[in-house]
């Protein structure tokens, strides 16, 4: 992300770099160019050995499937990701833990990404860290991914002032850029902002607990009408950072004993403290999730239908009998279809974000789409810290395929668009900007949608679609893959791959 400063008001805008659209070979990807060369290769064996025809129909098909696109994506990618969807199945799957009194449940399918998570109480002090515990890992051993979160929370942004806006967000810069090093610890930082309806009932409690014994009439029904009237408009937002690490990112040290999950769980939580300070020195105050707060966090983001059960439990005793087992974090049934990833009385549709602004804007540009609050959604932006020597090899490849493909079409005679010039000076201001001494961060971006019924999550989807165009954002459906993106948005062990620079 660049950083320019308009003339006219002051105002700082940022520029987002466009998407790497050139692919292998004239926008090609390398499984493109291989079904395409592929069909081209047995089409013309055929038309040699055999029937010219048949071979025309052959090259036709095979290479039209790696070339064709669809909706902005290729036609192959959909193909594979509709075939893994049908041998994966659409029946309804039952929690795979024990139930009581059913007995173990001999599931055939293979099990979702979403139940290899496993939470973990930690007490800090056991590794030497400074932090209040216990907290909560997220442990995926057959990835060998492990994970922190922290519940995030700040001076309202939006009402903020642009320069101190500017500010904020360049204290944002120095959180995220003591991530980098040349081999970091951490593997993912993401942050995901949870908005859903709050309902009154929190308000209509304190009334009752504060109301006198004869309450004036004219004031006690002035302020009804108020609940009354904010009641639908209430929204509740929740930010949650959660950081993730990878056990080959870990060195062993001697007094684990060739333990790597104690050396993985140290190295995180000494990350996680530091990553703490640096919040804190930003203006934010940042908490570390321990289990209960893990597990609410989870299932309210599963099926926020649950969250009256949830808040009625913890102010009970039965909040520290057991709301930390993974049997309340977990959906006790699933089911999965092309268009919607349902988890018990909820349904989700997740969207990609394939195209991000290509004007610039100001700090506060995603206030639309974070203020819009009908739905319950999910907005998780994906960073990836990226070693500046990595950085340089990249910006080098790229500048290299860019120039290469617009040599090759001057070649044959193809028109160079204002795509390939703005392409070719996004990589130059990225060059400039890392030989100034700024880092990189790998980013991408996943918004998941969730209603109680399908009617309702159409609708709440298509409203979200336009306001994020509105905003210079372009989402496309994750059909097939709901699923693993609404796994990507929870505060737990998951990583995404093919972020943008």
């Amino acid at each position: 992300m660049s950083r320019q400063t308009n003339a006219s008001t002051e105002r700082r805008l940022y520029r987002l770099a466009p998407v790497d659209k050139t692919g292998v070979f004239l926008g090609l990807s390398l499984i493109q160019l291989i079904v395409a060369g592929t069909g081209a290769l047995v089409g013309s064996v055929v038309m040699v050995v055999g029937s010219v025809p048949i071979g025309l129909a052959i090259t036709v098909s095979i290479g039209g499937l790696g070339l064709a696109r669809l909706t902005g994506e290729p036609v192959l990618a959909q193909i594979l990701t509709l075939i893994q969807h049908a041998f994966g199945g659409r029946d309804a799957r039952v929690h795979h833990p024990t139930l009581p009194l059913l007995g173990p449940v001999e599931n055939p399918k293979k099990t979702p990404a979403l139940w290899q998570q496993t939470i973990t109480p930690v007490n800090p002090v056991d590794y030497g860290v400074d932090l209040p515990g216990p907290v909560a890992i997220v442990i995926d051993r057959k990835a060998g991914l492990y994970a922190m979160t922290l519940r995030i929370a700040g001076r309202q942004f939006g009402l903020l002032e642009p320069d101190e806006q500017d500010y904020q967000l360049a204290n944002w810069g120095n959180v995220l850029q003591g991530f980098v090093t040349e081999r970091p610890v951490i593997t993912s930082v993401r942050w995901c902002e949870w908005a859903a309806p709050s309902g009154i009932e929190e308000q209509r409690d304190w009334l009752d607990a504060h109301k006198a014994d004869q309450p004036i009439p004219d004031a006690l029904d002035s302020y009804e009408r108020l609940l009354a009237e904010a009641g639908p408009i209430a929204t509740r937002h929740e930010v949650l950072l959660t950081i993730s690490t990878h056990t080959n990112r870990v060195t062993i040290q001697k007094r684990h004993r060739r333990d790597r999950s104690a050396a993985t769980i140290e190295a995180l939580l000494t990350e996680t403290r530091q990553l703490q300070q640096r919040l804190t020195s930003a203006g934010l105050t940042a908490k570390v999730l321990d289990p209960t707060e893990q597990t609410r966090a989870m299932r309210l983001r599963l099926d926020p239908t649950s969250r009256s059960t949830i808040e009625r439990r913890q102010r009970s005793l039965g909040n520290d009998a057991g709301a930390t087992s993974n049997n309340n974090a977990l959906p006790l049934a699933t089911n999965t279809t092309w268009t919607t990833y349902t988890v018990d009385s909820s349904h989700h549709r997740a969207y990609w974000v394939t195209e991000w602004p290509r004007l610039d804007v100001p700090g506060d540009w995603l206030r639309p789409l974070l203020l819009h609050s009908t739905a319950v959604r999910t907005i998780g932006v994906f960073l990836t810290p990226v070693p500046r020597s990595k950085s340089q090899r990249h910006i080098t490849a790229q500048a290299t395929k860019i120039e290469a493909d617009v040599a090759h079409r001057n070649e044959k005679g193809h028109r160079v668009g204002a795509w390939h010039r703005r392409a070719a000076q996004a990589v130059k201001e990225r060059e400039e900007e890392l030989v100034a001494g700024y880092t990189e961060l790998a980013f991408t971006a996943i918004v998941n949608v969730t209603a109680p019924d399908i009617d309702e999550l159409d609708r709440s989807c298509a409203d979200l679609v336009q306001i994020a165009a509105a905003a210079g954002i372009e989402l496309r459906p994750l059909h097939g893959r709901h699923a693993d993106a609404l796994a990507a948005v929870l505060p737990c062990a998951r990583s995404v791959v093919g972020a943008n620079r």
